[in-house]
């Protein structure tokens, strides 16, 4: 097959598989409330985007300006979105596959592989681990690292070291890279490795080389320390939580955390050579193999650094490790909601297949050719399953409480999307499990349980008395957001369901004003004081009306602004007496 049929023939494979996965739906973590924020902003300020004030715990403008561009141009809608991550996916598996038809120049036995590029591409493409980057919108994190990263990787292939604009341009891409994910880091102890071995590591005589190919890179990195902290470096708030951790794990000990730390590696080792079962939330391992296989992984990697390291298949042993290196701390520290995930070895994916692309070159290639071959046909398969069970809420979550029993946040999800199939009485047995799970009305995420708890409730005055008790109680923001946003719907749906004139009608109404100026005051998101204007105006109140109106007319820019200004005009005539 030649090389433009080769191109050809892998994106035809990758979008095949992952067709199911352009009518996946929103998911309930993440992706809704990131999709209803960007349509509710009233604009992007690009110079708070990519240079703020102060550190930040994430710092991905890259990642804002790609979800912007999508509400902006394609409404943010799921399959144009999903689609765009598809091909993003695509993009960088032929990116790879560029890579590898180097780097068998580069083992000097081009002849030899054969189809060994193209079957290791395809491998990329179709391996299991990428259903989760590709299928969760908010993943495209790791998808948009990974394609600058492999870009930047490229154009370090096709110079060489013999010119330094190219050198540059990669290292730009790198910055590109680190814009869109912190792992992207991984590539500067690739280059520097890359460098030592091609110098033969003679870094006595050889080091203007080496560092002439490294010093690109490290500006890069310095360059991006001092944007994501606003030029207060020993202050970054993502270093000073992966040193110390969060969640709890800032009073673990020492010798807890080097343990942790083998477990990962142990796990992740052996994830990425057998990646079942698939599961979106990881939160219990088998943890004496993972200790196990850690010391081996760790032993046999110190050894292939002493004794192998002029090889070639130990450059991708690099890759691997270094794009996994930055997954530990995660688990280590607990930084996530999850401390172990498949989209973490999305990027460490591409090394695997540059040390595969060593082993095919050599003497059992045919077997190993055949080995790959048969691999790859069954974790297609696997794929495209796996693409199909991301589609709905409903079948996702069915999956994650099938594997991780305890996982409180699963049940939860779970049970909404339950209720919303119509589902009453299993959504109730699911969210009482997650209550449950979750604990005490002073644990992390209780109150948001709890809330959902009462959507089953077939009593609405009693759902609207359980979710103001827990708004009283919550402290946490962005929960306090979601218990209000979820007693002003119930408030409207008991209005609205109620028959006649309803005896709480104004408590209601001047309950839901007054949640809208809460909100306000949290997100000072504008469209709040529209809603706020109204409900006084149905109450009455029109000087507190026209106040609302007229404050929404002078802050928004959006489809509510103009009946806001008339409104606030109309009834200023009306309190004047004109």
């Amino acid at each position: 097959m030649r090389y433009p049929f080769q191109i050809i023939f892998l994106l035809f494979v990758i979008l095949g598989v992952f067709y199911p996965s352009l009518f996946a739906e929103s998911l309930s973590i993440d992706d809704r409330q990131m999709i209803q924020a960007l349509l509710n902003s009233k604009g992007l300020d690009l110079g708070t985007l990519f240079f703020p004030t102060n550190s930040r715990y994430y710092y991905r403008p890259l990642i804002g300006l790609s979800f912007y561009a999508d509400a902006a141009l394609l409404g943010s809608h799921p399959m144009l979105v999903h689609f765009e991550n598809v091909l993003i996916h695509a993009l960088n598996t032929l990116l790879l596959f560029c890579i590898l038809r180097h780097w068998s120049a580069r083992l000097g036995r081009t002849d030899e592989t054969g189809q060994a590029p193209l079957l290791l591409a395809a491998f990329f493409g179709l391996h299991p681990l990428a259903t989760e980057p590709v299928n969760w919108i908010s993943g495209r994190t790791d998808l948009l690292a990974c394609l600058f990263v492999l870009a930047s990787f490229l154009c370090l292939l096709r110079n060489a070291g013999k010119r330094v604009w190219p050198d540059i341009a990669a290292a730009l891409l790198f910055l590109c890279g680190l814009w869109a994910k912190e792992a992207a880091i991984g590539l500067v102890p690739v280059v520097l490795f890359l460098s030592l071995q091609d110098e033969g590591f003679e870094i006595s005589r050889r080091w203007r080389a080496i560092a002439g190919r490294c010093l690109p890179f490290l500006a890069a990195l310095l360059a991006y320390a001092f944007m994501r902290t606003g030029g207060r470096i020993a202050q970054d708030t993502g270093v000073m939580t992966a040193i110390h951790g969060g969640h709890g794990a800032e009073h673990f000990s020492l010798a807890s955390k080097a343990l942790s730390l083998i477990k990962a590696i142990g796990f992740y080792s052996q994830k990425i050579l057998w990646p079942f079962p698939l599961n979106f939330a990881i939160v219990e391992i088998n943890r004496p193999v993972a200790l196990a296989v850690g010391i081996a992984t760790i032993f046999g990697l110190a050894a292939g650094l002493l004794f192998f390291r002029r090889r070639p298949f130990m450059a991708g042993l690099a890759w691997l490790f270094s794009f996994l290196a930055p997954a530990l701390p995660v688990a280590v520290n607990r930084m996530a909601w999850t401390p172990l995930a498949e989209r973490y070895l999305y990027i460490p994916l591409a090394g695997l297949c540059l040390l595969l692309l060593s082993l095919l070159a050599g003497r059992q290639k045919r077997i190993a050719t055949l080995a790959l071959l048969a691999l790859l046909l069954g974790f297609g398969a696997a794929t495209a399953q796996r693409n199909i069970v991301w589609q709905q809420n409903l079948t996702l979550w069915q999956d994650v409480v099938e594997k991780s029993p305890t996982f409180a946040p699963g049940h939860n999800d779970y049970g909404l999307a339950l209720l919303r199939a119509g589902r009453k009485a299993e959504a109730e047995k699911h969210l009482a499990l997650a209550a449950s799970l979750v604990g005490d009305a002073s644990s992390r995420g209780s109150s948001k349980v709890r809330a959902n708890l009462t959507l089953v409730k077939d009593d609405l005055e009693t759902q609207v008395a359980t979710l103001e008790a827990i708004l009283q109680e919550e402290k946490n923001t962005k929960q306090r957001r979601q218990t209000a946003s979820q007693l002003i719907s119930l408030l409207n749906r008991a209005l609205t369901e109620k028959k006649g004139e309803v005896p709480q009608r104004r408590e209601w109404l001047a309950k839901m004003a007054g949640l809208h100026q809460d909100l306000f005051a949290l997100d000072k998101n504008p469209y709040h004081l529209y809603r706020m204007g109204q409900l006084q105006l149905a109450l009455g109140e029109k000087a507190v009306a026209r106040q609302a109106f007229a404050d929404t007319c002078r802050s928004s820019d959006d489809y509510y602004t103009k009946p806001a200004c008339t409104l606030a005009e109309k009834l200023g005539k009306e309190l004047r007496g004109e």
